[in-house]
């Protein structure tokens, strides 16, 4: 297999995975008196998300200037000089506000000093507040920190050349992503997939010149699960469910997200990793159903032994 097709293959892998109500001891079960290939298994993952992350890094910072533009064929902005990622960040006013608190935004809009306060640390940034690039400003009202929030233009454009680029950032298009679902069995967008455009939108920003977790206050790691968070914790909030029709209408045309194809729910030998692993988690449900049903039946007893002697 070509590295490019082993690298969309394993992708697509990954993707199931982050879908699954799955762990890692799950995963792992099937090799449980073979550490080899245990350990064989956890290289090729740590490998392949840091291959497709520093892929993903390049191919977005190396076009932020073009993706900052909310309409590429029309908007113009001043380029940075030099024209270097180190001057980007705080240090270049377009990237600064984007970087921004969404809560210092009008500060940073009425005040042209703003901007050097924000560089100098006068104002420290922290991923505890929302950097303006992930809200529509145009729905954002300010009292309401939810409305506008994770629909922002940049975040929508970077996720877009992350998964459906034609490799120019001027022709995007939600319906190119229907592709891209048949190579990478995306079907749905998940707080996890806006977490990591927004992490690589983050960092494209700043004028950070190689990956970093940290940039002065701001923890990227804390970021990213502040945004899943968002999602996970409380899924059937309004926001949450209101924000991933949004996406999903975005990406997929539609607020269901793209429909699973017949030749896509292919089936997979018994003795394949695919098939142990579902066949591992088959039993350890039908386990976890059992020991249910079997202390809801001792406490239904209990409880008629006291009514009887009552």
């Amino acid at each position: 297999m070509k590295p490019k097709n082993r690298n969309e293959y394993s992708w697509s892998i990954l993707l199931e995975l982050l879908q699954c109500d799955i762990t890692y001891p799950q995963i792992f079960s099937v090799y449980k008196t073979d550490q080899i290939k245990v350990k064989a298994v956890i290289h090729k993952m740590h490998e392949g998300v840091k291959e497709a992350q520093a892929t993903d890094t390049n191919k977005v910072w190396r076009e932020i200037l073009t993706l900052i533009l909310e309409n590429p064929r029309t908007d113009t902005i001043t380029m940075p000089k030099p024209i270097a990622k180190t001057s980007y960040g705080f240090n270049y006013i377009n990237t600064g506000c984007l970087l921004c608190p969404q809560i210092y935004l009008s500060d940073f809009n009425a005040n042209p000093r703003f901007l050097q306060k924000l560089a100098d640390g006068k104002v420290e940034v922290m991923a505890s507040y929302w950097p303006s690039f992930l809200y529509c400003q145009k729905l954002h009202k300010p009292n309401d920190i939810e409305s506008g929030l994770m629909r922002g233009y940049l975040l929508l454009q970077v996720f877009q050349h992350i998964f459906c680029s034609t490799e120019d950032p001027t022709k995007q298009g939600g319906t190119k992503c229907r592709n891209v679902a048949k190579i990478n069995r995306m079907h749905k967008i998940t707080g996890h997939h806006i977490a990591y455009a927004a992490c690589q939108t983050r960092y494209a920003l700043c004028a950070k010149d190689s990956w970093t977790k940290r940039d002065g206050a701001f923890d990227m790691d804390a970021f990213y699960m502040a945004i899943i968070n968002l999602f996970e914790e409380y899924p059937d909030d309004k926001w949450a469910t209101a924000t991933l029709a949004w996406w999903n209408e975005q990406v997929f045309s539609d607020a269901e997200g793209c429909v699973i194809t017949t030749a896509e729910k292919q089936t997979h030998p018994p003795d394949s990793s695919v098939a142990q692993m579902a066949a591992a988690r088959a039993a350890c449900a039908k386990a976890h159903a059992e020991a249910a049903a079997a202390v809801a039946a001792d406490t239904n007893t209990e409880l008629e032994h006291e009514t009887d002697n009552m």
